[in-house]
């Protein structure tokens, strides 16, 4: 009999939704499979090695939000077919994807094994597969991620952020992003005080910076600003509302296959995050994982 791994992760969303899981372990046992519930990652990967090598594995779904989906992919073979069940604050990906919420359908995608192959993106070493960032959001996300305590809720991003726009310094960084196209290696450089490194075209609160990014071609969308503030910074994010900050003085934007970021001047270095997670402070280099992800839709 094959075998269906959940992989809960009981902080995500603002609340414990483990009844949505509970379901979803009762459904997919009604299609004849087994299913293990599974709350620990080292757990998780020590389980999936196992029926990985017995070939009794069918599939492993992430319940949970972004960054579950990074961190269960990364415990997991590449092969192995991996599910969404969207628990998450954002869920930008399963949005994209328009994967449904409930355990209903989330077992019978199981039972049907319909394979959409995706990019990720390695982040300093960890996988993701959204996007990346240098800057203002992700020092709100290390303020959240180091006060967090149990489940994260939409106010306390909104706290973070206004502790952040107060504080934050806005240090300058530098982006060296090389592309390759027809063997010819093309390298582009600069400097910036927010950056974005995309790979599906969603970021949190519906902004859209990147609308062209395509999470099956190969390469990374990357934007950034060259200048920003307390003050500028408002403008831009006005300009990112209505989408015209790409023909803004400040913007650059291009594709590349890898990213390399690094502090570029004396004092506290940038955060960087990755698929809402915080990541630490630069450097970090980020490159494209072409077809990383096999996913079932």
């Amino acid at each position: 009999m094959e075998t269906v791994l959940i992989a809960a992760n009981p902080k995500s969303g603002s609340k414990s939704r483990f009844e949505l899981v509970t379901e979803l372990e009762h459904r997919i046992g009604s299609l004849g499979y087994r299913c293990e519930v599974i709350t620990q990652l080292d757990e998780l990967e020590r389980r999936a090695q196992i029926l990985y090598g017995d070939r009794e594995l069918r599939a492993v779904v992430a319940a949970g939000g972004d960054g579950t989906i990074s961190a269960v992919a990364q415990r997991t073979p590449s092969d192995v077919p991996l599910r969404i069940l969207p628990l998450g604050s954002e869920n930008l990906l399963a949005n994209y994807l328009s994967i449904s919420r409930k355990p209903i359908d989330c077992a019978e995608a199981v039972h049907r094994n319909q394979i959409r192959q995706m990019d990720g993106m390695d982040v300093g070493g960890r996988l993701a597969f959204v996007m990346a960032s240098v800057g203002f959001d992700a020092e709100v996300v290390r303020r959240v991620h180091q006060s967090r305590k149990s489940h994260i809720t939409r106010w306390a991003y909104r706290y973070s952020a206004l502790a952040a726009w107060i504080l934050y310094g806005w240090p300058a960084f530098s982006i060296r992003i090389h592309h390759v196209e027809n063997n010819v290696v093309q390298t582009f450089e600069g400097t910036s005080r927010w950056c974005f490194v995309f790979n599906v075209p969603r970021y949190a609160t519906g902004l859209s910076l990147l609308p062209d990014s395509d999470p099956s071609d190969g390469l990374l969308n990357v934007g950034y600003f060259e200048r920003s503030g307390r003050i500028r910074g408002i403008f831009q994010y006005l300009q990112v509302l209505r989408g015209n900050h790409r023909s803004k003085k400040h913007w650059r934007d291009c594709l590349g296959s890898e990213v390399q970021l690094c502090n570029c001047q004396k004092g506290k270095a940038p955060q960087f995050q990755y698929d809402g997670d915080w990541g630490g402070v630069l450097p970090v280099s980020i490159r494209i994982l072409a077809r990383r992800l096999k996913l079932v839709i």
